[in-house]
């Protein structure tokens, strides 16, 4: 391979988070070697990726490592509505060293076809227990981006019903429970994402039809309008999965309650935009002080919603994280600066 090839960045190679699965699935199907979603982000070079589809395959967990540092805070970053954990890549190489940085994924990314979970205390759940096997008793805070805050929330409130104590929660732009983010009507939320994957327009009277169905009856209606003929080499199976996956999340997301009100400190991190946040945008804390003990702390961002993790957007994320993550020489490692919006 071309010397030039082999340290080639891998985040060059593709834009979006569709394109790595096709990228990860393209491996597979030319190689016969299942390099996970998780294990294609942690590979910062192609001959890193080389190395991984040459090793053995190593059991599936939905924790993966992106930075270590024993004896030092923990960071445990939980999957958006995707699945995946791309955006938190840039994350932990903008902060650097001195923490431990740990990212969750969905189910959707295993290499064996594990059933998709069906609730948000369920996702929860698996979640909690390999953050406990990582990292028991490390200064932990969590973090979750969209609809990862949802899922960080629960994570947090199942760890300290535990007993384990939980530094802080960090929430990116996500939306509360209860809270219509204009998907609470099923029969919108699968018109728009079949626009993303097929760019087809439907009328309403299928999707009437379709959204009174089972979930796994509305994927299989979806997936007969995608062109699959489009699509990479061996990537079907995963993508069918992935509306699948889609689906349940949303309907996950619309029945989650909160069982218990969360006794940590919570920073929620957003942008000033009706058209995103909709009614609850004129609340600063959004409605997560409903279920908050302690004070929500609001921090103001500027961009969009999907270009917060971009590299000219993402750096008030990292000196949030910065400020409130020390680095293990017990220093902040940058000025933490809270805007206001305009």
């Amino acid at each position: 391979m071309d010397h030039q090839w082999r340290h080639r960045r891998i985040s060059a190679l593709w834009g979006d988070s569709l394109q790595a699965v096709q990228l990860v699935s393209l491996v597979r199907s030319r190689f016969g070697r299942h390099v996970s979603l998780a294990e294609f982000v942690r590979a910062p070079t192609v001959a890193h990726l080389v190395s991984l589809v040459e090793a053995r395959p190593a059991s599936w967990t939905p924790l993966v490592t992106l930075a270590r540092n024993d004896g030092g805070a923990v960071l445990a970053c939980i999957h958006p509505g995707g699945g995946g954990i791309q955006c938190y890549r840039s994350l932990a190489d903008a902060l650097g060293g001195g923490r431990t940085i740990h990212a969750v994924q969905s189910r959707r990314f295993a290499p064996d076809a594990l059933p998709p979970h069906r609730s948000v205390e369920a996702m929860a759940m698996e979640y909690c227990a390999a953050i406990r096997a990582a990292d028991e008793g490390a200064p932990l805070t969590l973090l979750g981006y969209c609809f990862g805050g949802m899922i960080a929330f629960e994570v947090a409130t199942q760890l300290e019903a535990a007993g384990r104590r939980v530094e802080r929660l960090v929430i990116i732009d996500g939306h509360p429970p209860g809270v219509d983010d204009g998907f609470v009507d099923q029969r919108h939320f699968i018109e728009t994402q079949l626009s993303m994957v097929s760019l087809q327009t439907v009328g309403s009277d299928w999707l009437e039809t379709v959204a009174a169905l089972s979930p796994e009856e509305q994927a299989a209606a979806v997936a007969e309008r995608i062109d699959w003929s489009r699509a990479e080499p061996g990537t079907e199976a995963m993508m069918r999965r992935a509306v699948l996956e889609v689906i349940l999340t949303n309907v996950a997301k619309n029945a989650y309650r909160p069982s218990a009100m969360l006794q940590c400190k919570v920073d929620l991190l957003r942008i000033d935009d009706a058209g995103f946040h909709r009614d609850s945008n004129v609340v600063p804390d959004l409605g997560w002080q409903a279920f908050c003990a302690r004070p929500v702390s609001v921090h103001w961002l500027a961009g969009e919603h999907n270009t917060l993790f971009d590299a000219e957007h993402i750096a008030p994320i990292v000196a949030h994280v910065q400020h409130v993550v020390p680095a293990m020489d017990g220093i902040s490692d940058a000025v933490f600066v809270s805007g206001q919006p305009a």
